[in-house]
């Protein structure tokens, strides 16, 4: 082009051929045409232009060491983010613009609340200097700012705030089939059209698939609109992405189902148009061979399609390379519904929604070592398998890892010192690795070829062929074999060889030194503006190096720090050599200088001046200051002064009366010849940065593989963990149709009664083609819920490839789980509870299969009892008669059983309440066969601390209704046979399940029940003296502590127990030694030592009790006679209350006042006189124990004259008084007033203990809820536990 000036015009000619050919590039984004309004700054122009072509995005634009928010989205968003919005002043004429911004180090922070916690899209526009063409272009422009990337909730790749434990998933829905409008169908009824238009709905073919780009893991599946609700549930995903140009009926059915399940739903504008598989390989690691292509859906191959130009979109260009997809058939994992999966807490707790939270089966079963292990063990969770070779495999594994447990050990010691592979390699894959993701590689690569090692000695080690089980496969040798070392291998040797971790090491301190001038900047910005939070998000060690740094003299470091080790390349072992020549020659420089410098004096004159003047200016120094460029340093006023001739012949500097910097042409010639060294060791040190990048991308596919074997050798040492912990067994998959599950336990629930140190009762369940549906009646708090919830988690946890908490398993593969439990409305929707419910039931009728386990708790009780009844019914009968599939059925509308008499295979079963005669009641939690006809819900209410006139109403109604019949009646038939028939009956029922084998090891007591009743009748008696519960100790309050586990207990009491023999037979000894026998001898007479004998002996027994109670949930002392149970009682009374008595009156009457002669006297009478009453505190504090009965007073004092009996028993015989005040020749009056004082004092102290014990029961159960054996606000109390002790014993 050419420009030719004609005066104050400019006329420009150009010729044809050089004329742009082809489609015209884009204008730059910051051309005036794009902006109308009026002329903002450069950076706010450029911001306008972003934030109008991405519209729906929260555009950050980077400005030097700031990222900052203009126009509407400053004023709208800064106050979210806690940011001050200030006003950016124009040019004389133009508005002001509103303003925020943060410093770049806080951009993880702030993109967390923009899209982790507010949804929002966020689009990241970067600055990129402009070359010298460029900045002509743009009319000088220093920079221009182009947006890199747009972050979603679901594009999240390595940002700091991205949960380490699970998938960050981004999920395409993209259906098949168009539904045809409703209001076309103008002569049908209304609620006809919407019948037909949901169960064509239901029928459309939808294609789903979701990729996480931080792992690349990318699946696809095929499956129906109407059992999408349960995908999203199990996918998780934190973005859906559908398609702007499917149908308004299809698109607000989506919506709602998405919305529904608190997902961020994304419309994808534009012509969407599906790609084959084929055209997918740029994006994927390999490609897919045409055999594996052929198997995917159309709907699949469209929502793939979809999802990858949405994540091209969002990327904005940067590459990413993905494994290849995995098609997920619905047949070869087992469906679990939404409704099943949040209902029975799988994935997280109903009340907290949290993801792995506490009380959750995933929280329950969690022992991975890895990050990586934790996503894969809640992907085969959430989605178990119906493969049965899959689960055998999966069981093997574990098998043999439970049976080895250094090799178990050894293994999970390698995995912890492992990294994230799956998101290190996927890091790589997009570009954005490190020297710190290559030493981590290392790290994990190093790991793997240990665990290879341990796995290849395991297999020599093992046991022959023809020695192993033929049930057990090799599981760890499989594993072995899939692995891929040589070339990861290779890979580890290049990453050692080439990075310098220490220099790595210095290269981070360098760099916190570097953004300490950022920091600074920024943080006066944060004293005054920010908050407490703002400077926490700066490291201590970066505000050390802001408080350390003189703003005065701000230098760059001397010497540099090198990631690569010299070696690394032969060209950079070149650059290296040439730089350490460059320096030595700086070194001699500075010596010349110095000389030139400081002019050595004569030799008169050294004998006169010091060694420091001789030397010339030793402080001078060459360097490099930033903004002065390679200048000569020196430092202290004599050599400031030696130093000004130097300067006068240099280049011009600055001096102050202790520095002076000048410049010199030799120095600013070497150090340019440094610095071009250093950019061109930099670059060097970048290509073997992006040579080893590049291996690591050749090894993509070898070091996943390796990291996915990692993945599940990790679940299966947690398997293994988990099985040795609870004491799980192996279960037994088969194709049948059958359920037979013995002392099945509750995962989740039972390790909280651990915790609170209470016994879980287990059950049976054997349902299957005899007894295909179990009918469940019984009491409120009955366990009827908790008993259908853990036959659903066994289901789970067996197909997931785990040992399961029971004593013997045998389950038919299930394909489909569902579950109608609890209540909940849904308001916005204009769904009440009963419609809810009715919902979530015509899913299990509508998809049920006969291979699938169907529990339904409560059908029909969110309406009338006649309606309920009738709802209830029909859903029993349509799953006996149409789904034909195992369920178990629970319910209090007993007249089912009636109306299900005639079912052949269905069975039915309760749980039941034990009375007592005081009116007392426990729960009886092991199901019997029969039908308990009350629910006992007045007994809950009262429990719940409903009025008691309420109560008395409620009593009074229910009476003339009715309502109260039999307890328990026969099988199938509303008779009133009493509570022993029907035992009879349940015994029969165990029989014959011992005689198919189930149970064969349980052997049952005929008289166990009789004799108990016994016991019953002679504990009932007793108790009516002593105020003891019914039967003794029901709730184990002398085995257990408020505060402390039932095992840490007994270790405490154990130690206390040791304590006091060892005290005892110590003093003996000591005695014996001393030529004391007397001494020795006479104890046995003595009140203080007779005490600590019972002492020790408590604790001794306590001990074995509590042991006995934490190992087996009932301790020794429920298995003794009545009559050891009440003298333990007694027994308890006395050691809280005698210590306390022989303390008070040694202290009081016995003690001269003069300490004890040597410390062995003083440390036995401390341990007798003052830890024994420490020992009785503990035991008052403590423990769980009740207040002592009144009638154990009267023993108390008999026990206190019997032994006033043996001292003058003692001195009749021996010749002594074992207490000098009981002898009558010092006064009988005397005598008489120390008796009867201690009489007193023994009452007063039993009135202290008593009232105290009160207080800590009402403080920690009524205030606290702490009541130790019972969870925290339970309704059980001492009597209700009357039936407990049959119940537990097998």
């Amino acid at each position: 082009m050419r420009n030719v000036r004609r005066g104050a015009r400019s006329k420009s000619t150009v010729k044809l051929e050089e004329l742009p050919q082809g489609v015209l590039d884009p204008l730059p984004s910051t051309g005036e045409g794009e902006d109308d309004g009026p002329t903002y700054p450069t950076v706010v122009r450029q911001a306008r232009n972003n934030m109008r072509k991405f519209d729906n995005c929260v555009v950050l634009t980077r400005v030097g060491s700031f990222y900052e928010l203009y126009f509407e989205q400053a004023v709208e968003y800064g106050p979210l983010l806690n940011l001050k919005v200030a006003q950016k002043r124009c040019k004389v004429g133009v508005p002001s613009v509103a303003m925020a911004g943060f410093p770049f180090f806080q951009l993880d922070r702030f993109l967390k609340i923009l899209v982790q916690d507010l949804n929002k899209y966020v689009a990241i526009s970067e600055e990129f200097a402009n070359d010298a063409s460029s900045k002509v272009k743009s009319g000088g422009l220093m920079f221009d700012r182009r947006v890199t990337r747009i972050i979603t909730p679901g594009t999240l790749i390595d940002e700091k705030f991205v949960d380490p434990y699970e998938n960050n998933f981004l999920l395409a829905v993209h259906p098949l089939e168009t539904v045809a409008d409703p209001h076309h169908a103008v002569n049908q009824p209304a609620e006809l059209r919407n019948r037909v238009l949901d169960a064509e709905l239901s029928s459309v073919r939808v294609g789903l698939a979701w990729l996480d780009l931080s792992t690349g893991d990318f699946l696809t599946q095929a499956t129906s609109l109407g059992t999408l609700p349960s995908a999203l549930a199990r996918i998780g995903a934190k973005e859906v992405v559908i398609s702007d140009l499917i149908g308004r009926t299809l698109q607000h059915s989506i919506a709602t189902m998405v919305e529904h399940d608190r997902r961020l739903l994304t419309y994808h504008a534009g012509q969407h148009i599906t790609l084959p598989i084929s055209a997918w390989s740029t994006m994927l690691e390999s490609p897919v061979p045409a055999v594996t292509e052929a198997t995917f859906s159309q709907e699949e191959t469209s929502a793939g399609s979809l999802l990858l130009t949405y994540v091209a979109d969002k990327l904005q260009g940067l590459n990413i390379k993905l494994q290849p997809p995995q098609r997920r058939q619905v047949f070869e994992t087992m469906n679990i519904d939404k409704n099943s999966l949040k209902g029975l807490e799988v994935l997280a707790t109903s009340k907290e929604g949290l993801d792995g939270g506490k009380g959750s089966l995933l929280h329950a079963m969690r022992r991975t070592a890895t990050k990586s292990g934790s996503r894969l063990l809640k992907d085969w969770i959430a989605s178990p398998s119906t493969s049965l070779p899959v689960i055998n495999a999966r069981l093997d594994l574990v098998s043999e890892l439970l049976d080895g447990v250094q090799l178990r050990e050894d293994i999970v010691g390698e995995l912890r010192r492992s990294s994230d592979c799956q998101r290190l390699v996927q890091r790589f894959s997009m570009g954005r690795g490190d020297a710190d993701d290559l030493l981590s590689l290392l790290k994990t690569i190093e790991t793997t070829s240990a665990i290879a090692d341990i796995l290849a000695k395991s297999s020599c080690e093992s046991a022959p062929p023809e020695d192993r089980n033929p049930a057990v496969g090799f599981p760890l040798q499989n594993l072995f074999q899939r692995f891929s070392l040589k070339d990861p291998q290779a890979l580890a040797i290049q990453i050692s060889n080439a990075i310098d971790e220490e220099g790595l090491v210095q290269s981070h301190r360098k760099e916190e030194n570097d953004s300490a001038k950022y920091i600074a900047a920024a943080q006066g910005v944060l004293h005054s503006e920010g908050t407490s939070a703002d400077l926490d998000d700066m490291s201590s060690v970066v505000r050390a190096k802001v408080a350390q740094q003189d703003p005065s003299e701000q230098e760059a470091e001397d010497e540099e720090s090198w990631v690569m080790r010299k070696t690394a390349s032969p060209s950079l072992q070149s650059l290296h050599n040439s730089l350490s020549e460059l320096r030595h020659q700086r070194e001699h420089l500075t010596m010349v200088l110095r000389d030139e410098i400081g002019i050595a004096p004569s030799a008169t004159v050294l004998l006169c001046t010091s060694a420091d003047s001789v030397a010339g200016a030793q402080s001078l120094a060459l360097r490099y200051v930033a903004g002065s460029g390679h200048v000569c340093h020196v430092k202290g006023a004599k050599d400031v002064r030696l130093s000004a001739k130097a300067a006068l012949g240099g280049r011009g500097g600055r001096a102050t009366k202790s520095t002076r910097t000048f410049y010199n042409t030799d120095w600013s010639n070497l150090g340019a010849k440094m610095d071009l060294l250093k950019f061109q060791i930099r670059a060097e040190e970048q290509h073997v940065l992006q040579t080893l990048r590049e291996q690591v991308i050749v090894n993509l596919v070898k070091l996943r593989r390796n990291a996915a074997v990692l993945d599940e050798l990790d679940i299966g040492c947690a398997f293994a963990t988990l099985a040795e912990e609870q004491g799980f067994v192996r279960p037994i998959l088969n194709t049948s149709r059958d359920h037979k599950i013995v002392g099945g336990r509750h995962p989740t629930v039972k390790i909280g009664l651990e915790e609170e140190g209470r016994a879980f009762v287990g059950n049976d369940c054997f349902v299957g083609e005899k007894e295909r549906i179990w009918l469940i009646t019984g009491p409120n708090m009955g366990g009827k819920s908790t008993f259908l919830r853990q036959n659903a988690l066994i289901s789970i946890l067996a197909q997931t490839g785990s040992f399961v908490p029971a004593e013997h398993a045998e389950l038919g593969i299930v394909d489909q789980l569902f579950t109608r439990v609890g209540s909940a409305d849904d308001l916005f929707r204009d769904q009440s509870t009963f419609m809810v419910e009715m919902l979530e039931t015509a899913v299990i009728l509508n998809q049920a299969t006969s291979r699938s386990f169907v529990i339904m708790d409560e059908i029909g009780r969110g309406t009338t009892p006649e309606d309920g009844v009738a709802v209830a019914f029909a859903c029993l009968h349509h799953l006996y008669h149409h789904n034909q599939c195992r369920a178990l059925f629970a319910t209090h509308f007993h007249v089912l059983a009636d109306l299900a008499k005639d079912f052949d295979h269905l069975a039915c079963y309760c749980t039941n309440v034990a009375e007592g005669p005081s009116g007392s009641f426990s729960y009886v939690h092991r199901l019997q066969k029969g039908v308990n006809r009350a629910s006992h819900a007045l007994k809950v209410a009262r429990l719940a601390g409903i009025p008691e006139p309420a109560i008395q109403t409620a009593e009074t109604i229910l009476a003339r209704l009715g309502a109260v019949s039999a307890p328990i009646s026969g099988t199938n038939r509303p008779t009133s046979t009493d509570t022993k028939v029907e035992t009879n009956d349940f015994k029969h029922a165990r029989q014959s399940d011992r005689e198919l084998g189930w149970r064969g090891e349980i052997e049952y007591q005929s008289n166990l029940e009789s004799q108990y009743q016994i016991n019953l009748e002679m504990t009932s008696r007793i108790s009516a003296i002593f105020g003891a519960s019914q039967p003794f100790d029901p709730t184990h309050r002398y085995t257990t502590s408020w505060i402390l586990p039932p095992t840490f207990l007994a270790i405490i009491r154990v130690l206390l127990s040791v304590y006091a023999f060892i005290s005892i037979f110590f003093v003996f000894g000591w005695d014996g030694a001393h030529r004391r026998h007397d001494l020795s001898r006479h104890s046995f007479s003595l009140f203080t030592d007779l005490t600590y004998w019972a002492i020790a002996f408590y604790f001794l027994f306590s001990s074995l009790h509590t042991f006995s109670y934490a190992q087996t949930g009932r301790s020794w002392l429920q298995k003794w006679p009545v009559a050891l149970q009440i003298a333990h009682a007694v027994f308890y009374t006395s050691i809280v209350t005698f210590p306390i008595l022989v303390t008070a009156v040694f202290w009081a009457i016995l003690y001269s006042g003069t300490w004890f002669l040597n410390d062995f006297d003083g440390w036995s009478n401390t341990s007798k006189h003052a830890l024994n009453t420490v020992f009785a505190a503990f035991e008052i504090i403590f423990t769980r124990t009740s207040p002592p009965p009144v009638a154990h007073l009267p023993i108390l004092v008999i026990i206190l004259a019997l032994y006033l009996s043996l001292a003058y028993l003692t001195h009749a015989t021996a010749g002594f008084y074992p207490y000098s005040f009981l002898d009558p020749k010092k006064g009988s009056g005397k005598l008489a007033g120390y008796i009867l004082g201690i009489l007193a004092a023994a009452c007063v102290i039993f009135g202290i203990v008593w009232a105290v014990i009160w207080a800590r029961r009402w403080l920690t159960e009524k205030k606290m809820g702490m009541h130790g054996k019972f969870v925290k606000g339970s309704s059980v109390t001492d009597e209700e536990m009357v039936e407990v002790t049959r119940e537990r014993m097998k």
